[in-house]
């Protein structure tokens, strides 16, 4: 069956709109779509708790909706979530638990993760640096690929491979 696929994120599930839509769906059982939550706590400008507190599990499941929680760095988790949706008998949200700027690092090394300076620019003016976690990369057997595809390890699966692997469950 026909499966509709959504990405929100911390600002956007806040909106009215997709909070309207989300009691619809719910309403109306509509089980063809999977929603994947981005929920890293950092929206635009500020941190999402410094605004905005509500259990976004418990109102999705409020408005009838199966909700998983995962760890949105896990592919894996992320993986077994899309697989179970497949199946449910109402709109599913997943929320993948994420940190804004997983593994950035400052000039001296020091962990620049979850920052909202790191939100709508690069990381760079941001104040992260690469060349640590170049370093850090290198020394633990990863090598950097030219083109935008990131690190692939020197043996084992390579972002690549996890991407395709994940790739059957946005087709028609």
């Amino acid at each position: 069956a026909h499966k509709t696929y959504v990405d929100i994120s911390d600002g956007a599930v806040q909106e009215e709109v997709s909070q309207g839509v989300g009691r619809i769906a719910g309403q109306l059982c509509l089980r063809n779509i999977i929603m994947y939550y981005d929920s890293n706590n950092v929206q635009l400008s500020t941190k999402v708790d410094a605004v905005d507190t509500e259990d976004v599990a418990m109102k999705y499941r409020a408005w009838g909706w199966n909700v998983t929680e995962v760890d949105g760095s896990s592919a894996d988790e992320i993986r077994a979530a899309l697989k179970a949706a497949q199946n449910a008998k109402q709109p599913t949200l997943i929320i993948g638990h994420t940190v804004m700027g997983k593994g950035l690092l400052t000039s001296s090394g020091e962990s620049f993760e979850d920052k909202v300076s790191t939100h709508g620019q690069p990381i760079t003016a941001a104040g992260a640096d690469f060349e640590p976690r170049l370093r850090i990369c290198r020394a633990g057997g990863y090598r950097h690929v030219a083109g935008g595809n990131g690190f692939k390890r020197k043996t084992g699966p390579c972002a690549s491979q996890i991407r395709a692997s994940l790739a059957g469950y946005f087709s028609a």
